[in-house]
């Protein structure tokens, strides 16, 4: 049995799931006797997973980990543009000290750059015109907690292919029901660590949780493979010979990024990773992670104080995950919550959950903004390990195509034809279709 679940809201560049992009058929040339220079930070990083984390306001299930680099020799370069952009930037926000992303912080990103001021447009439009301008080379990794945390609870064994089930569809669809409808599995995980319930127990609570979602959409039509999926997950997690383990938190893991890197080199770029310089901001775990994982030229722990290029890794992570955050947080795109669902009518849980029309109610400096980002993440970043994942794709999905969508449009001036409810049908319809897609690559 194999659970097919439905995309709730998101989609999968093709530059991730497809085969890799060249534009015009060119490929890069780059010299193996050249050194590079690549510098990270990240962005909602949480050293401990917990399901107590996932109630928090702030919370955003996806870590996000980012490198940008280039020739050594053309850091100088990078830097004397940085530089200036960010002495015209501390003047306009009249900032003392280090200039961090958070500096235009989570109300300025509530519907996406529409939220943005012109100061806030100005900062990012200089930092996506350096990086264009200097070609520089980015690699983004979306990893997602409660996947990882799901993973340590049920982990992997020959179990499920032996029982005819796909492994990582169930984690991906277990996952995503509990982040989408803010399910509460702290006290059922907790208490079964502790020992106060057994095995069985467990596994009963969550079932009368998956239950409730279970009842409160049968019946309703685009509820219809969520129910499928309901129903399967159920299927498996009661077969008393499924591996389970009582773990209650994870400790963050930090190698996933380095592959994403690794391979984005080795592969794509076809750069020796030997000659490549690694600069990652103040972070031992990370640092530890680097060394034991893949063999650099070098790797050095800077402080972003004192070091504008692991400060533009600070301003690129915080708009992937700011902007990602305020797309997972739209209160007129969320599902009812399991307490929610209760009270909530059949009429109004059939209702689409779409994106505020004011995602899309754009200045043209905005709009132009969301070109400019989609070059830099996307359209000129041609390779396909730039934007690395595991299997809960959907938040790496809602980042690209919210770029992609806006891009479609030749002008601004096309682009304000279309109403703004319009736009968020189509871009809900476009990325549900992306999600459809990759759900079935997931073997």
């Amino acid at each position: 049995m194999y659970a097919e679940f439905s995309p709730l809201a998101c989609s999968i560049s093709d530059i991730i799931t497809g085969e890799p992009e060249h534009q015009n058929g060119k490929k890069e040339v780059y010299t193996m006797s050249t050194d590079y220079d690549f510098f990270f930070d990240e962005s909602f990083h949480d050293r401990k997973i917990t399901a107590k984390q996932f109630a928090r306001e702030n919370f955003l299930d996806y870590y996000i980990g980012l490198f940008w680099g280039t020739r050594k020799s053309n850091i100088p370069a990078v830097t004397e543009s940085l530089e200036k952009i960010e002495h015209t930037a501390k003047k306009q926000f009249t900032i003392q000290g280090e200039l961090k992303s958070t500096i235009i912080n989570g109300k300025h990103y509530t519907y996406g750059l529409k939220s943005f001021n012109h100061l806030d447009i100005d900062f990012y439009n200089s930092i996506f015109d350096c990086c264009l301008d200097q070609k520089l080379k980015l690699q983004v990794n979306f990893i997602g907690k409660g996947e990882l945390l799901w993973r340590s609870v049920f982990p992997f064994s020959d179990w499920y292919e032996a029982n005819g089930f796909l492994y990582k569809k169930f984690i991906y669809s277990l996952a995503k029901l509990i982040r989408t409808y803010q399910i509460s599995v702290h006290p059922p995980l907790r208490d079964f660590y502790n020992g106060v319930i057994s095995q069985d127990e467990f596994v009963s609570l969550l079932t009368e949780k998956l239950r409730s979602i279970y009842h409160a959409g049968n019946g309703i039509k685009r509820k219809a493979r969520e129910i499928n999926a309901i129903t399967q997950i159920i299927h498996i997690i009661s077969k008393p010979q499924i591996p389970i383990c009582n773990q209650y938190s994870v400790d963050w893991t930090y190698h996933e990024s380095f592959d994403g890197l690794y391979n984005l080199l080795k592969n794509d770029l076809h750069i020796n990773p030997s000659r490549v310089n690694i600069f990652i901001d103040n972070e031992i775990n990370t640092i530890k992670a680097a060394n034991a994982t893949h063999r650099f030229k070098s790797v050095e722990e800077l402080d972003s104080a004192n070091d504008i290029c692991i400060r533009l890794s600070d301003w690129l992570a915080g708009f992937v995950g700011r902007l990602l955050f305020s797309i997972e947080h739209d209160s007129a795109a969320l599902e009812p919550n399991e307490t929610e669902l209760k009270n909530t009518a059949p009429a109004e849980f059939a209702k689409l959950r779409l994106l505020s029309d004011h995602w899309f109610d754009l200045s043209r400096d905005q709009f132009e903004c969301y070109r400019r980002a989609y070059n830099v993440f996307i359209g000129k970043q041609i390779h396909y390990w730039t934007l690395m994942t595991c299997v809960s794709i959907d938040g790496v999905s809602k980042f690209s195509n919210m770029l992609k969508y806006f891009n479609s449009y030749e002008s601004y001036e096309e682009f304000k034809k279309t109403p703004a409810k319009t736009h968020s049908e189509k871009y809900n319809h476009a990325v549900c279709v992306d999600l459809e897609h990759h759900y079935r690559q997931i073997v």
